[in-house]
């Protein structure tokens, strides 16, 4: 049987989650809505950079312009990206 506070500890780790998940969404949100349009570059885990329109950022892609061509990035492949 659980005890009162192995369950308080479950659902404050699960609000702490859900927390980060809007503050990370929030923070993306701010970023496409402030560089929309505009170059960035995103680098990938195997040090490789790609820079290109930012279009916009999903919960698992971002998808940016290059020579008129749009192609999305899996997040998972990206370590970081930043305005150019």
């Amino acid at each position: 049987m659980h005890s009162k506070k192995e369950n308080l500890d479950k659902i404050v780790k699960s609000l702490e989650e859900k927390v980060h998940i809007i503050t990370t969404e929030d923070r993306e949100g701010v970023f496409l809505v402030e560089n929309s349009g505009k170059k960035i570059t995103l680098i990938f885990q195997n040090k490789e950079e790609i820079s290109g329109e930012l279009l916009d950022i999903d919960k698992n892609r971002i998808l940016i312009k290059i020579n008129e061509r749009e192609y999305y990035y899996y997040k998972h492949a990206i370590t970081g990206y930043y305005r150019n």
